[in-house]
């Protein structure tokens, strides 16, 4: 193989190596956007939640304010503010139920849809008790109202805080997700820091070792011809250098043996021997 195409192989293999890296480093930089990504879903979910659970809060203070207010002429107002106020918390949580179910492929998203249809069932019990009671302050039937507000306060409690379905709990999880991603991104990318370093060291120790298995081969073999040149000035003509290869040196190599050849006949000719030179005068 010619010098050229061996330095050509040698950085093909160089080459080839950066690109497999730099492949990986692609993958990996891809895995750690796509985690990202999940992570920025997953609060702008747990934000949506927040607010959904203060919305919950008003809708119950909304309710206490038909069974409290001392201006009984206002009630069937209130009723009313309730009621819109109630329409518009259902559209959201059916909003964020849709967006739970499609997410679904992400980890917790399941358990979250169910935990959250939970809450939303829990929260039409409430709007139900309600409207069936809505009426009993401005009839003065005040002895059951106590009862119904404990209990659209239990409800609502159920909604928000209870251990293992409520919205509270749900931010929880939400919260263990994110940190789980957080720490698969710290490894993705440590991971991908790594791949590069490595790369780039094992690219440089190719680069090294081929290029010092290059010229090893061509020093060695140029020494060679090199001491056969000054075996031939002290006079010493049976010397020859090694032709093996097929490279620009090799025919470096055949050229030189020629030329020794070439000199040999011209020495015999001239009746002189190939002796070496000793440096002492004949007899």
């Amino acid at each position: 193989m010619k010098l050229g195409a061996k330095l050509v192989a040698g950085f093909l293999v160089v080459a080839l190596v950066l690109i497999a890296i730099g492949g990986l480093a692609m993958v990996l930089q891809e895995n750690v956007k796509n985690i990202k990504a999940e992570v920025e879903e997953v609060r702008e979910e747990q934000d949506n939640i927040l607010e959904f659970g203060f919305a919950i809060y008003e809708e119950n203070a909304m309710a206490a304010r038909c069974f409290t207010t001392f201006q009984v002429s206002e009630i069937d107002d209130y009723i009313l503010a309730k009621n819109n106020t109630h329409v518009a918390n259902l559209a959201m949580s059916e909003a964020l139920l849709s967006d739970f179910e499609e997410s679904t492929g992400h980890g917790i998203h399941e358990e979250i849809a169910n935990d959250f249809q939970e809450v939303k069932n829990i929260l039409d019990e409430a709007h139900e008790c309600f409207t069936e009671n809505a009426t009993l302050y401005a009839n003065f039937q005040l002895a059951d109202v106590s009862d119904v507000l404990k209990k659209l306060n239990n409800l609502t409690e159920i909604a928000m805080n209870d251990e293992t379905i409520g919205i509270s709990n749900i931010i929880n999880m939400m919260d263990g997700r994110i940190a789980d991603l957080e720490a698969d991104e710290n490894n993705a990318s440590t991971t991908l820091n790594n791949s590069i370093i490595v790369g780039v060291v094992v690219a440089i120790i190719l680069a090294v070792g081929i290029g010092l298995a290059l010229s090893r081969t061509m020093t060695s073999r140029l020494t060679n011809m090199i001491d056969a040149a000054r075996s031939i000035k002290t006079g010493n003509l049976n010397v020859s250098v090694d032709e093996s290869g097929n490279d620009e040196i090799t025919e470096l190599g055949k050229a030189f043996n020629q030329m020794i050849m070439s000199v040999r006949l011209v020495a015999g000719d001239m009746g002189m021997d190939d002796e070496p030179d000793t440096g002492k005068p004949g007899n």
